[in-house]
């Protein structure tokens, strides 16, 4: 008797269907949700620019004065000079602290005389009456160069430095004075001063050519004022912490037993 073999038949191929994605709830309300076109925090370097001749046709010393940590206000001589792309940055946030700058400078001897140039950083204003502009530069963030009367008649200064290198202390990173809103000036301000003394002068002409370019932090007051606390925190932790590794180093000193001595024989 014969028997018939039967075999299962494989099932059709179907093209698989994509599964359909309902949206989920919302698990809380949208009032809460806010939109933000900018972070709460943005560091950005802006240039600000700046070319021209000054004189003193009463006195061989000539000097032009900037404010390197005022960025609404760099040229105090003008007032409202801020650097450019700071009034867009500005409409976003309430506060601003400038962190550092770097700068390019090129002086120009306009006389027949030769002349000592200058660029100094200071956190004092250098240019009183009075002033003695060769002690100002022998400062580590200041700089002079003799330019001599014949071609090649002028020095490009080139440097860079962070605010609290020029006033000494790393306040300037967290302390209110060194910030300001974004419509004034710090109230603890640092300068940036070009000027020319001539030799054997009875007055003094030159030309300069001004870039500054500032690394500036803009935030809103809630930010900046936990910036500020973090660090407060941060550091006393440090100092807690270095008191405590340096008395467990005088206990381990005190409790050393004495060297044995080795034995005679």
């Amino acid at each position: 008797m014969s028997t018939q073999r039967r075999t299962k038949r494989a099932p059709k191929r179907t093209r698989k269907q994509p599964k359909v994605r309902y949206p989920k709830a919302e698990s809380r309300s949208t009032t809460f949700t806010k939109t933000r076109v900018a972070p709460d925090e943005l560091d950005i370097k802006l240039q600000f620019r700046s070319f021209g001749q000054i004189s003193n046709i009463a006195s061989p010393l000539v000097t032009k004065k900037f404010h390197s940590n005022a960025a609404y206000d760099v040229d105090p001589a003008f007032g409202s000079t801020e650097t450019y792309g700071f009034d867009e940055y500005a409409a976003l946030y309430s506060y601003y602290r400038v962190i550092g700058y770097s700068y390019v400078i090129t002086i120009v001897n306009d006389l027949e005389l030769d002349c000592m140039a200058y660029v100094l950083n200071t956190n004092t204003d250098p240019t009183l009456a009075g002033s003695r502009f060769d002690l100002y530069s022998t400062n580590p963030h200041c700089k002079s160069k003799l330019i001599s009367q014949k071609s090649p008649n002028s020095h490009t200064f080139r440097g860079a430095h962070r605010i609290s290198q020029i006033t000494g202390t790393p306040n300037a990173e967290t302390a209110d004075s060194f910030r300001a809103l974004t419509t004034g000036v710090p109230s603890d301000l640092t300068w940036i001063t070009l000027g020319a003394e001539f030799v054997d002068g009875t007055e003094a002409i030159i030309s300069y050519d001004f870039k500054l370019f500032m690394d500036i932090r803009f935030y809103g007051r809630e930010v900046d004022l936990s910036l500020a606390g973090f660090a407060a925190r941060a550091n006393a932790h440090l100092v807690a912490r270095a008191q405590r590794n340096l008395e467990k180093q005088q206990k381990k000193i005190a409790g050393t037993p004495p060297a044995a001595t080795p034995k005679t024989h």
